[in-house]
């Protein structure tokens, strides 16, 4: 009998880490198509900074839905020192930086999760991809919570010039994040803020100003959990298990 639940309880983590997401809100189109290339300023929205000098946040705020978010996606591109491209996806110099913010006044105000970037990714010199970036921790929000995604350069708060410069485009079809799947999540606006540096620091980790964004909103997906039919079933062979004990 030991055996057998050890059994089920690994059938049970086999099929909860293969369950597919479900995306929630996207502005992606088609197969996750983004726009052209961004050698023009008119076909993305840009992080470039000056290293060592600035950094350039920009913010979507969206309405939480049903589920528990898991992953975002973006759709990114021209990663560069100094305007040198960067197409190895393991570059310490890419290394944008996905986070998730409480709102609070129509800003955002708490950090509430880190996301990792999946460096398993082709990158090209001026094509955008589809970067995906994890959740490392679980988020608590509930339906109808504001919260925002900030996307920066850089993970180390009191380093200004710790990693290149990139983009964020826009999907091809150039419109806001929709629903999808009946979620319930919903985007709102986009603002953008900057930090400048200068001394020993520490600085902030997010702009105390914020401008509304009335540009083309970037690329972004934002996933959750879709329920596997086998993780389910399994929990029912668990429950007969416990009766016959």
């Amino acid at each position: 009998m030991k055996q057998i639940r050890h059994f089920i309880f690994s059938v049970v983590f086999i099929a909860a880490s293969s369950a597919h997401g479900a995306v929630v809100v996207a502005n992606f189109s088609g197969d996750n198509e983004l726009a052209g290339t961004t050698t023009s300023g008119t076909t993305s929205v840009g992080i470039n900074t000056i290293l060592g000098s600035s950094r350039n946040f920009r913010a979507l705020q969206f309405e939480h839905g049903s589920g528990t978010i898991t992953q975002i996606l973006l759709g990114l591109s021209n990663f560069n020192v100094g305007g040198s491209i960067i197409t190895d996806p393991n570059s310490p110099d890419v290394n944008p930086r996905v986070r998730i913010f409480s709102d609070v006044s129509g800003v955002p105000q708490d950090q509430l999760a880190v996301l990792t970037l999946d460096r398993n990714v082709t990158l090209q010199a001026d094509t955008p991809t589809t970067l995906t970036f994890d959740l490392t921790s679980a988020l608590s929000l509930q339906a109808g919570d504001l919260f925002w995604v900030v996307v920066s350069r850089g993970n180390e708060v009191n380093s200004p010039s710790n990693s290149g410069a990139f983009r964020w485009n826009f999907a091809s079809d150039s419109s806001a994040p929709a629903e999808e799947n009946n979620s319930g999540f919903s985007y709102n606006k986009a603002l953008v803020g900057s930090l400048s540096y200068s001394g020993s620091g520490p600085y902030p980790s997010i702009p105390s100003t914020w401008n509304d964004y009335t540009g083309t909103t970037p690329a972004i997906m934002i996933v959750v959990p879709e329920p596997s039919t086998l993780v389910l079933s399994v929990i029912g062979m668990l429950g007969l298990l416990r009766r016959r004990r």
